[in-house]
């Protein structure tokens, strides 16, 4: 669903080794590549075009890593840039340096030109590196050369280094005509301009980080919070937004206005009208990126996206527009970070990851390239995000998702025979952001492989899965299993029998987990609700002793309501998880401030219905 055409430029350096390694509580690591340089020195162009050269050496620790480093791969648009591998070598822990021998140093054309669905003029630039063992360092030199500006007269770039990687050495320069207008922004970098000299005026930062700290679950994304730096010529959001529409080309061609009257033929209101539009091209325009030259950045003209039956996010964005012009509703694309990154540097450069569509007259995003989301909706990605509106420039922002409007409701019912096993059913209805990826998860599920699918749902036990249509898009989305649970009560008693049971979806005691210490960092967070409904037929057998207490618990992001009640030897749970948040995002002290509380809700979550 993320665009890769829009791509993204950050150089997200060595992100994830350390998760080989484990630490709590914000302990240090022992992480399995030690950065010993990092150099990047840019010479920029007054056309916007530069030359780079990259110096790097790396320190491998583990077994690992050595095997995840055997070469080093610098990737290239064949278009619009050249790239040359200056030097390459291994150097061994006692100092020995072997130099990469001209043929171990070729060209090939990149994995993701050839395994994305899309076209690309990527290649990558490869040295291999010899005689690599643990203790080991790897070095290469190479220097990039932007030969065409992605966007006429403008040069950007970002970076950002990962706490979780250790960096000794990180430097980074910049020289670039005196009267060229750079606007750089550095998150904890030292540095900053020097003084100009032979005309040309020079920029030096640098960052070391000795002590790599343990990535926590949930974080946001690296982008928004590590330290980094930005360097762009673009003054403004505004000035990414022109440049961009500049050479968008939206404007409806007969074919376009011809579709849109079929359509929409005998429909008034404008938010059908769109729900119309939206869906076809949902349905009909397939997902295909296209990475040849400026093909990441500029949209393919909406008569071309019509005419082809696919394109990438930019060009679902185009062609809806087209047809909505065509029956008179204003829209404008909106670029946007899909995924985990909530905000937008100060300084403005063109790096989005995707592109959905804004209606101003309805107040209404649309992403038509997540078949599987309603109109109306947008996927969990797409949610509280900061967007670029292009066609005015302004900086919008996608809605926060609703406690109401998001989650699931599980309703589920057990016969337990003298034996100690269970016959049962569980239906769960999902809403939001929860149906549309459970919509996306099943319609890809081969036949073949739904009685796996209910086994690896159940704790003990197979059934028969059945769903409703996941191409009918309503408000909500439903499935569930009819099975045999073995050995679910073990008889005869005493024993508990606990309400987490049957067709797992969602499990609220695991929603409720407090194993984390304590957060340092801005997370990514739920606003949804979650139900279930338990009912227990129990045999006759068995008498039951004692049910779990009402409770009633709520703190600053959530709250747990449970009820439980007994007819005979049929026992009734009803337990509510809510969570009640003001955006996606996060922050550590609410986290600290509400552990206490979602441990007792952890603990009500796992109580037992006791027999005997």
């Amino acid at each position: 669903m993320v665009c890769g055409g829009w791509r993204v430029l950050v150089v997200l350096v060595w992100l994830g080794m350390a998760s080989a390694a484990t630490a709590e509580d914000g302990a240090t690591l022992q992480t399995p590549v030690v950065f010993q340089h990092w150099v990047a020195d840019y010479k920029v162009a007054a056309d916007g075009t530069y030359e780079a050269t990259m110096d790097f050496r790396m320190r491998l620790s583990t077994q690992g890593a050595v095997d995840q480093n055997r070469s080093a791969v610098v990737p290239f648009s064949d278009s619009l840039q050249s790239a040359e591998m200056l030097e390459a070598y291994t150097l061994k822990s006692n100092g020995t340096r072997i130099d990469v021998a001209p043929e171990q140093t070729f060209t090939r054309t990149s994995p993701a030109a050839v395994n994305a669905p899309g076209f690309s003029d990527y290649k990558v630039l490869i040295a291999v590196f010899p005689n690599v063992a643990v203790g080991d360092s790897i070095g290469w030199r190479y220097r990039l050369r932007q030969t065409t500006p992605f966007f006429p007269g403008q040069f950007w770039l970002r970076r950002v280094f990962g706490r979780d990687t250790v960096f000794e050495d990180v430097r980074i320069s910049v020289e670039a005509p005196a009267d060229y207008p750079l606007m750089t922004q550095a998150r904890d970098m030292s540095g900053g301009r020097l003084a100009d000299a032979d005309g040309m005026a020079r920029w030096q930062w640098s960052f070391r980080n000795d002590h790599a700290v343990a990535p926590e679950p949930s974080a946001i994304s690296v982008l928004d919070r590590d330290p980094g730096l930005v360097v762009s010529t673009f003054p403004s959001y505004a000035a990414v937004a022109e440049d961009y529409e500049r050479r968008a080309k939206a404007e409806p061609t007969e074919d376009v206005r011809a579709l849109a009257a079929g359509l929409t033929k005998g429909v008034t209101d404008q938010r059908e009208q769109a729900a119309l539009l939206a869906a076809w091209v949902s349905k009909n325009v397939r997902y295909v990126g296209v990475w040849l030259g400026s093909g990441g950045w500029v949209p393919h003209a909406a008569g071309e996206v019509l005419k082809n039956g696919y394109g990438d996010c930019k060009d679902h964005s185009t062609l809806l527009s087209a047809l909505l012009s065509s029956v008179g509703i204003p829209s404008t694309t909106a670029l946007i970070n899909a995924g985990d990154s909530f905000a937008l540097p100060t300084v403005a450069v063109p790096e989005f990851n995707h592109a959905i569509t804004y209606l101003p007259s309805l107040d209404l995003y649309v992403d038509t390239t997540s078949h599987y989301t309603p109109f109306g909706q947008l996927p969990a990605v797409d949610a509280d995000k900061p967007v670029l509106l292009t066609a005015t420039g302004e900086i919008g922002h996608t809605p926060v998702p609703t406690t109401l409007a998001n989650g699931a409701v599980a309703r589920t019912r057990l016969r337990v025979g003298e034996d100690g096993n269970a016959e049962g059913e569980t239906r769960i209805t999902l809403r939001g952001a929860q149906a549309t990826a459970m919509r996306r998860e099943l319609a890809a599920l081969a036949p073949l492989d739904e009685a796996e699918f209910v086994r690896r749902r159940l704790s003990n036990g197979r059934g028969r899965l059945f769903k409703d249509d996941p191409e009918k898009l309503g408000e909500d989305f439903s499935f569930g299993a009819a099975y045999t649970l073995d050995n679910m009560m073990p008889l005869p008693g005493p024993g508990g029998v606990s309400f987490n049971v049957g067709l797992q979806f969602f499990n609220l005691a695991g929603m409720t987990n407090t194993s984390l210490p304590k957060r340092t960092v801005d997370f990514v967070c739920d606003i949804a609700t979650f139900s279930d409904e338990v009912v227990i037929e129990f045999p006759s057998s068995a008498s039951i002793v004692a049910l779990p207490t009402d409770v009633d618990v709520e703190t600053q992001a959530a709250s747990l309501t449970t009820h439980y009640q007994r007819d005979g030897n049929v026992v009734t749970a009803l337990r509510t998880l809510q969570w009640h948040r003001p955006s996606r995002r996060c922050k550590p002290d609410e986290y600290m401030a509400s552990r206490s509380a979602l441990s007792r809700m952890n603990a009500e979550l796992r109580r037992q219905a006791i027999y005997q």
